[in-house]
């Protein structure tokens, strides 16, 4: 389709208004979604008809008549999907980031980190035993010496 003829605006309105037999809507479709030039087009036309076109009276009227008229498994699908828009704003990462800071606080105001600090000084000066990993790292160092040196020891 060429760029902006008069026939071709005459053709987008015709199908904007519905006057088109269905295969022809169906070309017009794919030529839609394939080409953005095309579809500029459309837009174009669209906007000049735009005071012709019937509006919307009441649109909170016109949602309840389409959620009413989808099946049942859709409608609690409609539902759940407002109801986790509200729910949502509770899984922020900035609700989770403002808990666990007053929980720190919390914590930190109580003296808990205090005294968690001093009872592992205290755990750490019981514990001056040789661990086995370290008693196993001697012996596997040893090991390791002797076969580096083959010279026999007296």
């Amino acid at each position: 389709m060429s760029k902006g003829g008069h026939r071709e605006n005459a053709l987008w309105s015709d199908y904007i208004l519905g006057k088109l037999p269905p295969e022809k809507e169906q070309k017009l479709e794919n030529l839609l979604i394939e080409d953005e030039e095309t579809f500029q087009m459309y837009l174009h036309e669209l906007e000049e008809l735009k005071g012709e076109l019937p509006t919307l009276g009441n649109q909170e009227l016109f949602t309840q008549c389409i959620i009413s008229a989808l099946p049942s498994s859709e409608k609690r699908g409609v539902e759940q999907a407002v109801k986790s828009k509200v729910s949502s704003s509770r899984n922020l990462p900035f609700y989770h980031y403002l808990i666990a800071a007053s929980i720190t606080l919390l914590l930190m105001g109580s003296g808990f980190f205090d005294l968690l600090s001093v009872e592992a000084g205290q755990s750490m000066d019981r514990n001056r035993t040789v661990s086995i990993s370290d008693k196993w790292m001697n012996v596997t160092s040893k090991w390791m010496d002797s076969l580096r040196d083959p010279s026999p020891k007296k």
